[in-house]
């Protein structure tokens, strides 16, 4: 059984990688294993794979996505050149599903919870994400768009997008990593993928609700 993750940072001095797992109960094949990961377990991973980078003009930046995608966006948020310009909207159940990101001063990092603080109701997946960026002004010049997460906010986001913005394909990375009450959606990418050998490595977990799991590479 696969599963795609994003590689949330490197240590080349140490030889260690680290990657954020969502730990969503005992649904799923991951979660549940990151969960119970300990020192000393072992896994198999072959990578990378993904060759989304930030756009080398100058466009504004817009990053979305839930849980799933908040490693990704993390990342690419640390990539970004100090002149960076733009916003990231990031959904998670409340503010416990935050975690400290790192970003460029001109880019502004919005947290939208489904479960508010005064006891409201709980927003379904993907709403808070999709009235956020419905509620946002159509962009009046280039905007490079990294937008993941559940299925069905994904394919609103893309009418959004393509019918109200009128972004071209290129100019997105868009894709739904999973699907609420169906079966795994294959992850997929705007741009392609190159192989690489497996591996298997020790790790060492820690923490709660995103999970990092630290893997150690064997002498070679």
């Amino acid at each position: 059984m696969r599963r795609t993750y994003t590689v949330r940072s490197v240590d080349r001095d140490a030889r260690t990688l680290a990657i954020d797992f969502v730990v969503h109960g005992d649904e799923g094949v991951a979660g549940p294993w990151a969960g119970a990961a300990s020192a000393g377990d072992r896994l198999t991973f072959s990578g990378p794979g993904g060759q989304y980078a930030p756009s080398d003009e100058d466009v504004e930046y817009l990053f979305v996505g839930d849980e799933s995608a908040l490693p990704a966006i993390a990342a690419a948020l640390e990539a970004l050149p100090e002149a960076a310009y733009g916003r990231a909207l990031i959904e998670v159940g409340g503010p416990d599903g935050q975690i400290p990101v790192t970003a460029p001063a001109g880019v502004e990092v919005t947290w939208l919870h489904r479960v508010g603080g005064d006891g409201a109701a709980a927003a379904d997946y993907g709403v808070p994400l999709v009235e956020a960026v419905a509620a946002l002004p159509r962009p009046t010049g280039p905007v490079d768009v990294f937008a993941h997460g559940e299925r069905e906010a994904m394919k609103k986001l893309r009418g959004i997008f393509h019918e109200e913005w009128g972004m071209e394909r290129r100019a997105l990375s868009l894709s739904a990593y999973w699907a609420r009450g169906g079966p795994r959606i294959a992850f997929r990418r705007r741009s392609g993928s190159r192989s690489a050998r497996s591996s298997t490595r020790e790790v060492t977990s820690t923490g709660a609700g995103v999970k990092g799991v630290v893997a150690v590479p064997r002498a070679t």
